[in-house]
């Protein structure tokens, strides 16, 4: 009996572990995004891709993913059964394993809850970068001067008066220049 082994490192590409074996050619884990094709003997890619990473995990190749990666979900029934398509809502960022609709929104975007049967996913308003609603804003695009926070412990952004912009009526983060001022890359500049 051996009481000493010789170490190899995997020589099999994407593989993570080897260990099982003496075989240096043999995987017993593939990194995620690859499976052990026994037939091949090599860590195949699950989307037999490698320029699109749609499916993380998967028992073989491409109709035998077991997990989609965000922005795409994991079909059930036809003829795409096993497949990772893309969400219904290309803002969609983790969209709804059963139906199909969003779950979470891309940055820049929100999720109707009153319109939860639709599960779509609607762009923030104004100069908003990131919103919980159409009238919720936690965060403002960078423009200059133009906005600056609501309140030390409150999210969102307001028009900066102290500069020169006032709030656009009816138009939640929409900041325009007073009189006799003019925007410029997001900078209230005189006239003159």
């Amino acid at each position: 009996m051996n009481w000493w082994r010789v170490c190899d490192d995997c020589q099999l590409e994407n593989c993570m572990d080897c260990s099982g074996s003496s075989d240096p050619m043999s995987c017993q884990t593939c990194k995620p995004g690859y499976f052990f094709d026994e037939e091949l003997g090599v860590c195949g890619d699950c989307d037999n891709n490698p320029a699109v990473e749609k499916c993380l995990t998967c028992t073989g190749y491409e109709d035998q993913c077991t997990e989609c990666a965000p922005g795409f979900r994991l079909a059930s029934t036809g003829s795409e059964a096993g497949q990772c398509i893309t969400c219904d809502d290309e803002f969609c960022a983790d969209c709804n394993e059963t139906v199909g609709g969003c779950d979470r929104c891309k940055v820049g975007y929100y999720l109707d809850l009153l319109a939860m049967t639709t599960e779509q996913c609607f762009p923030c308003t104004g100069n908003c970068k990131s919103c919980d609603d159409a009238d919720t804003c936690n965060q403002c695009e960078d423009k200059g001067d133009m906005h600056l926070p609501k309140d030390i412990n409150e999210d969102g952004c307001q028009c900066n008066e102290d500069e020169g912009w006032l709030q656009i009526p009816n138009q939640p983060f929409e900041c325009f220049c007073t009189k006799d001022f003019v925007n410029e890359e997001g900078y209230c500049v005189n006239c003159e």
